[in-house]
């Protein structure tokens, strides 16, 4: 009987629900509308993993409650293996605007490389222009081939931000699940942006880092 009552009580404590509001940084999961997924959010001052199974309920004031740097109330609950499940999401449209920036601005430059096109000096920081480092940054970049990326990327939504900080310095980085290759090989591409409160304007890149 205790054994029972002990059970009991640990099922109702699993499914006590929780909130927490962040911002979303990555959500990762394919493209069926079942099966489960995983996001990384932003809330508290740490980057927290929290599953969830498709299809749950969600509120989306807009598209951009689907980027990266969106902002997202979640109600979930804790699960046995100590992970924590999503329950519900609401996103009234706001975004962290150096993250979203960040995203935003990679996922354009993605975009152009894709279609053949010449990066413009104007998309990286003021401090590279003529330089030889940014030509050669740019040489690297126009050699990549995008399109298993186009085919696949999902519109950006496999680019994951790797961090952010106070002072708007975002890494976003674009793993293998981009299909982004070169020579023939996939390789992991990671872009360091400068946006948020120091910049006045669009975010700009800084570096940008190709590895296989």
């Amino acid at each position: 009987m205790r054994r029972l009552v002990y059970v009991a009580m640990l099922a109702v404590g699993q499914m006590s629900a929780s909130e927490l509001t962040g911002v979303l940084y990555s959500n990762e999961s394919g493209p069926s509308g079942g099966g489960t997924g995983r996001i990384r959010i932003l809330a508290d001052g740490s980057v927290r993993e929290m599953s969830y199974q498709k299809p749950f309920p969600r509120e989306f004031a807009s598209a951009v409650c689907n980027d990266p740097g969106a902002v997202w109330n979640v109600t979930y609950t804790r699960i046995a293996n100590g992970g924590e499940k999503i329950q519900h999401v609401r996103c009234d449209g706001k975004a962290d605007p150096a993250v979203h920036g960040a995203w935003t601005l990679v996922d354009r430059v993605l975009r152009l490389l894709g279609k053949r096109g010449r990066l413009p000096e104007t998309l990286f920081a003021p401090s590279l222009r003529g330089t030889d480092r940014l030509r050669s940054m740019m040489a690297s970049l126009q050699s990549l081939n995008l399109d298993g990326y186009e085919q696949f990327g999902a519109g950006g939504h496999c680019l994951r931000v790797a961090s952010a900080s106070d002072t708007g310095h975002v890494v976003v980085s674009a793993a293998s699940d981009c299909y982004i290759t070169s020579k023939g090989a996939t390789v992991s591409v990671t872009f360091n942006v400068l946006g948020g409160p120091i910049v006045r304007g669009a975010a700009v890149l800084t570096d940008v880092v190709i590895r296989e």
